[in-house]
């Protein structure tokens, strides 16, 4: 293997390199060079161009030929040479010391050519002005101005695919059926500044950068650089010898080379890792750490340590802290800090990291709980809504009677005809009010706590919590529009969904609901009294469906007819029927008045509008024997407007 250097050149044989003398002592520095056979061509930055006879055997020469005003030269057949030559491209045949002129350089502009290859008969010359291709009559120019994203080309190479590949200060490019592919470190190169290509016998890509070696396989790039045993990250070249699969690499510092016969996965020895401190706020434990804390104690932070002998400054860390998050986080520092943790149980584990972000050590890991204090427990939870909740109800409730005072007082003053219509507002008032009663009942509350209750008793929190913030909900949303005599459909439906969710927690598959809502039916403007479909789900629930043996399915339909002045709200489910329910209904003595009194408040609203409301109940066994249920159409006018 010969080697130019700045010293000269230079010849490993037999597992050494060895300095060969130059009969010219003017001779030093040998920056490009070729050879046929026994016979060498070298350039020479004292003497351009030097043609002389090398024996490799007893290292002897013979220097008898200088050709001036040349750049760069390289290998074209096993009897000549392809150098740039001033301004022109020459092929030089050394036997017979005659060179004949191939292409001509644009004289306009000072151009450095690179390398030089000669593809299906055509001259690609890499150089600082770009791919120079010669077609045998003119040159062809690819850069910048045309698909590339730089001037420099640095290197060329063809694959057996029969593409052509291309090394520059801005990546390497794939130049294949007219189409132009860039590669840079965004697709895995580790320096866009690439000085050299070579494929192997496997037809991988090998690319020396000024950040090491890269190999491309077609897929991805696999780096390599002084961590895994270069000589130096600034490569110059990069040349594969098919005879031994040796990959040569000449960098800045010398020549690495790699048997590509091996495997290239450098073997990781296992790394000890330690924790080596526990910061809980202000107090510190080299060892022994806690396994219990309180809940004020809950300012944390772990000290660790790799030890890698190898490569102390590559290595990093991945942790993670199960209870509070179970995916690993990545870090180069060895200390972390966790601040106001709340109640729980924790594992804390840390492991050791290559620089190729592979985990080399054994986890180590550290457990502990945080106790909550009485006030993080789920019952002073339970208590707090409880309480809260029956302040909200005893304010209402005097509210509401000093309110119906007043109202009444106020009547008493108003001639004939204001009373009448103070008294038929508060007859309406007074019916709202005792459908708000009928529907939130004190038995439909205290079936909700004991609910939780049960919840709690069977220790599933997460049941308990997600019933009582939804009963809390529904309580809040009733209170809010109880002090209103007319609410959207919007309001009106989604208090009705957070109810039916309530009692589906209670009574799980038993109890099915679907709402069916025309999407034309503009919802969020359109007034109706509050709370008039509540009653009549619940009755389906009550008498319909949990008489059943397997529960059933609530369906809520509502559309518009009459050219949209009137609203068309059909309740069905497969219950019973409500033939069968009145039947069960005279063996008890719990009886609801939710319908009556939401008929009686239809029957009002529709008569303060001029306008006509119904109530139809149908068992839909009658209509069809096989089917089985009960099925609800309310019918009243549409307002626009809350008056």
């Amino acid at each position: 293997m010969l080697c130019g250097t700045f010293n000269g050149l230079g010849l490993f044989n037999q597992g050494k390199f060895e300095e060969i003398k130059l009969s010219d002592n003017s001779i030093s520095a040998i920056p490009s060079f070729a050879s046929l056979g026994h016979n060498l061509v070298a350039m020479s930055y004292s003497i351009p161009i030097v043609h002389g006879h090398i024996e490799i055997s007893d290292k002897m020469h013979h220097l008898n030929y200088y050709l001036y005003h040349c750049k760069r030269l390289f290998r074209s057949t096993n009897s000549s040479f392809l150098l740039q030559s001033g301004f022109f491209l020459t092929e030089y045949y050394p036997a017979k010391r005659r060179r004949d002129t191939l292409a001509k350089f644009p004289e306009r502009e000072i151009i450095t050519t690179y390398d030089v290859k000669t593809i299906d008969g055509k001259y690609y010359c890499a150089s600082n002005r770009g791919l120079l291709i010669w077609d045998g009559k003119k040159f062809n120019t690819l850069n910048h101005d045309n698909g590339l994203a730089t001037d420099q080309v640095y290197a060329i190479a063809q694959a057996e695919n029969k593409s052509v590949w291309l090394a520059t200060d801005a990546g390497i490019y794939c130049l294949k059926n007219d189409s132009i592919q860039h590669f840079t470190t965004q697709e895995g190169l580790p320096d866009n500044n690439c000085s050299s290509l070579s494929f192997d016998g496997k037809n991988n890509l090998w690319i020396g950068t000024s950040s090491g070696i890269s190999r491309f396989d077609g897929r991805k790039f696999d780096n390599y650089n002084m961590i895994d045993g270069l000589i130096s990250n600034a490569v110059n070249t990069v040349l594969f010898d098919s005879i031994s699969n040796h990959l040569w690499i000449g960098t800045m510092r010398g020549i690495s080379v790699l048997d590509l016969s091996r495997s290239l996965q450098p073997q990781q020895n296992e790394v000890p890792v330690y924790i080596t401190g526990l910061k809980v706020n202000e107090n510190f434990y080299a060892d022994d750490f806690p396994s219990q804390l309180t809940s004020s104690n809950n300012n944390l932070t772990f000290q660790f340590i790799a030890l890698d002998y190898s490569n102390p400054d590559e290595v990093t860390y991945r942790y993670r802290l199960l209870g509070l998050d179970s995916s690993w986080q990545q870090v180069a520092v060895n200390k972390i800090q966790f601040a106001a943790l709340p109640p729980g149980q924790y594992v804390f584990t840390v492991q050791a990291l290559s620089n190729k972000g592979e985990a080399i050590s054994i986890p180590a890991t550290v457990s502990f709980q945080i106790t909550p204090s009485f006030r993080q427990t789920k019952l002073f939870e339970v208590l707090t809504e409880v309480l809260f909740m029956a302040a909200i109800f005893s304010g209402f409730y005097f509210y509401f009677r000093y309110n119906r005072k007043r109202k009444q007082a106020i009547i008493l003053q108003k001639n004939d005809e204001q009373a009448k219509e103070t008294i038929r507002e508060l007859e309406m008032t007074n019916l709202r009010q005792q459908a708000l009663n009928a529907m939130m009942n004190p038995h439909f509350i205290f079936n909700a706590l004991n609910s939780v209750q049960q919840y709690i008793n069977d220790n599933d929190r997460i049941s308990a919590n997600k019933y009582l913030t939804k009963f809390s909900r529904l309580i809040r949303l009733n209170l809010d529009l109880v002090s209103k005599n007319l609410i959207t459909l919007e309001e009106e439906l989604e208090k009705l969904k957070l109810y039916l969710e309530i009692e589906q927690l209670r009574f799980g598959e038993k109890l099915n609901y679907e709402f069916m809502i025309d999407q034309n039916l503009e919802t969020d403007i359109i007034y109706i009294p509050s709370m008039i479909l509540q009653p009549f789900v619940e009755n389906s629930i009550w008498h319909g469906l949990m008489p059943s043996i397997k529960g059933g399915t609530i369906t809520l339909h509502a559309t518009s007819f009459d050219n949209e002045k009137m609203l068309h709200i059909e309740i069905r489910d497969d219950g019973i029927g409500i033939n069968q329910s009145k039947n069960l209904n005279q063996q008890k003595s719990r009886k609801s008045f939710g319908t009556d009194l939401t008929i009686d408040r239809l029957k009002l609203f529709a008569k303060k509008h001029n306008a006509d409301a119904s109530v139809t109940f149908t068992d839909l066994s009658e209509q069809d024997r096989i089917a089985h249920g009960t099925n609800v159409v309310i019918e009243l006018p549409i307002m626009f407007e809350k008056n």
